[in-house]
């Protein structure tokens, strides 16, 4: 019951927020399309197309409500900023980051150590792709980088279990995330991602069991 109320109370101040905006500038600062004929947003989130009709900001396709939720807080809080294209742990944001993203940053590197981690390489990289992500080069075994939305990109960086040391992973956010984020939703995106990731995982035959 509670959560549900926290996440009616969120929800609703998300949409109060975009009321007083124009579509115009919704678009603009997040980096959306918008097409006025049909009133409608459209972006690219984790590889799914999703379109935002406006002003009711339904969605056209099924997503978890926290997802929902997310997306309407970056169309309500994007500011247009530039991305730094330098990449930083949710510990690192600079309003709350020190207390709640570190907190974050625990719960996913522990999701990472239980779970993906221990995962096919390949179908990592199989599930990924599905999520629109791509492999870039980097010190770790395994670096995708995805896109919650248009600016706001996401770096998750693997490393294996091997005989001496247990997987390891983390979840990185573009310095500049806190212009589309606050840090308690950058780190439900970190949450998403993973929990996606791992689900598709499991359906390609990439348990661990």
């Amino acid at each position: 019951m509670e959560e549900n109320r926290q996440f009616q109370e969120m929800l609703g101040a998300a949409e109060k927020k975009l009321e007083g905006m124009s579509a115009q500038e919704i678009a603009e600062r997040g980096g959306l399309a918008f097409d006025a004929a049909k009133n409608m947003f459209s972006f690219e989130s984790f590889g799914r197309r999703v379109q935002v009709s406006y002003p009711d900001l339904t969605l056209d396709c099924e997503v978890d409500m926290w997802m929902h939720l997310t997306i309407l807080q970056y169309m309500a809080e994007a500011d247009g900023h530039p991305l730094a294209s330098e990449w930083i742990s949710l510990s690192d944001l600079q309003v709350g980051g020190l207390v709640r993203g570190a907190s974050f940053d625990r719960e996913n590197d522990a999701l990472i150590q239980r779970g993906i981690g221990k995962l096919d390489p390949d179908i990592l990289r199989g599930a990924g792709r599905k999520m629109g992500a791509v492999e870039i080069p980097s010190r770790a075994d395994l670096s995708l980088q995805f896109y919650f939305m248009p600016k706001f990109p996401c770096l998750l960086n693997l490393w294996f279990a091997d005989e001496e040391f247990p997987a390891a992973g983390k979840v990185l956010c573009d310095r500049a995330a806190e212009h589309y984020l606050k840090v308690e939703a950058a780190g439900t995106v970190a949450g998403l991602l993973l929990q996606e990731l791992e689900k598709l995982c499991s359906a390609d035959g990439g348990g661990n069991g």
